[in-house]
């Protein structure tokens, strides 16, 4: 049998890069077939590596969901903080950043991802924190911005920016709900979602018509 002599040698992933491999099949994976239906093996074969492998990595498959969510919560804080950080209307930022993730398939496993999470917090303490780390670094971000718009003049006083913050996090499971039932029909309506927020911030409290 003769070698094909052009062809070039596989190269060996570092630890850490196979570890970031295996995160984004599990990513995959999991936002397509669910916790239960999505199988290791399927995981490992997605990654190019074998199932041992990937369990040298991540002790059990909850292990590996959680770090999927950790993941995948890092990365969309990240970029809604760099999209925000340097705005003068941060809230409307916010919303402009809706409107791009949104057509986003990566952005769309994410939030299918985190409302299958939801359902595991009772099972595995590691997703119960996985979810409450990136939903409270999120909301503390909308919320500094609701109360600095405030501070402002631009946004209504007798909002608490706390609760406009869940109203926001509300928005993105939302979206996430409507495109698991409605696929790409629901599309063409998320944009109306930050944009009836904002104007709820941005319109004076109606005042009350004497009799």
């Amino acid at each position: 049998m003769v070698l094909d002599q052009t062809a070039e040698p596989r190269r060996r992933l570092s630890a850490e890069d196979r570890r970031t491999a295996i995160l984004e099949a599990a990513r995959e994976v999991f936002a397509r077939r669910g916790f239960h239906g999505g199988l290791t093996s399927e995981i490992a074969s997605v990654a190019g590596c074998s199932e041992p492998m990937l369990y040298k990595h991540f002790p059990s498959k909850q292990a590996l969901f959680a770090a999927v969510l950790e993941a995948a919560g890092e990365e969309m804080c990240l970029r809604v903080e760099v999209l925000t950080a340097q705005s003068d209307d941060p809230l409307r930022s916010l919303a402009d950043v809706f409107h791009s993730l949104r057509k986003e398939p990566r952005v769309l496993e994410i939030m299918r991802l985190r409302m299958l999470a939801v359902t595991l917090v009772d099972d595995n303490p590691d997703i119960r924190a996985a979810l409450e780390t990136t939903a409270n670094r999120m909301r503390k971000r909308v919320a500094k911005a609701v109360a600095d718009q405030q501070a402002a003049g631009a946004v209504r006083p007798d909002v608490d920016p706390e609760q406009v913050a869940w109203l926001y996090f509300g928005i993105v499971i939302s979206a996430g709900f409507r495109y698991a039932v409605y696929g790409d029909r629901a599309h063409k309506s998320f944009s109306q979602l930050p944009e009836t927020l904002l104007t709820l911030l941005k319109t004076p409290a109606s005042k009350e018509v004497s009799s």
